[in-house]
């Protein structure tokens, strides 16, 4: 996993696209496109080959999913 600053030549932040049904936009998950791309190795988090194991970190991704259920749980609930 590598940082790059923004705005940045070669970067392009195509869309935000919603997520589970919510736009986090301007910030969340975004669809980009690297083109001729180069930064410094200084730029590279933890190393080489590690960042699935820093995506898979990130708490967002453990928390997001059970506040989703919860809340299904509740409109079910009201519903009836």
């Amino acid at each position: 996993m590598i940082l790059v600053p923004l705005p940045h030549p070669g970067v392009v932040v195509k869309r935000m696209p919603p997520l589970f049904g919510y736009d986090e936009a301007p910030h969340g998950h975004a669809e980009v496109v690297f083109d001729s791309v180069r930064v410094p190795v200084a730029n590279m988090l933890l190393g080489e080959g590690l960042g699935f194991e820093i995506a898979q970190s990130r708490p967002t991704i453990c928390t997001r999913r059970p506040g989703l259920m919860m809340k299904r749980d509740s409109v079910s609930v009201s519903a009836f």
